[in-house]
């Protein structure tokens, strides 16, 4: 976690972290970290990183993967 303009903020991939362990626990066999998956959802064109002023990272699905 990282605390920004006197705010407490988790990191996306912590946030992975957390709904990756809840499918587990109910029985989804989800082997790689929140990390592995991002980068492998980057790659593949689902996500798009983009970069700020303030060295921090937005993740957004680009267009043609928002349900009509």
């Amino acid at each position: 976690m990282e605390r920004k303009d006197g705010v407490l903020r988790r990191s996306f991939s912590s946030l992975i972290d957390a709904d990756l362990q809840e499918l587990r626990d109910h029985g989804f066999e989800l082997p790689q970290t929140a990390q592995a998956y991002c980068s492998e959802w980057r790659n593949e064109g689902v996500l798009i990183r983009r970069c700020s002023r303030a060295r921090t990272a937005l993740l957004r699905r680009p267009p043609k993967h928002y349900a009509r």
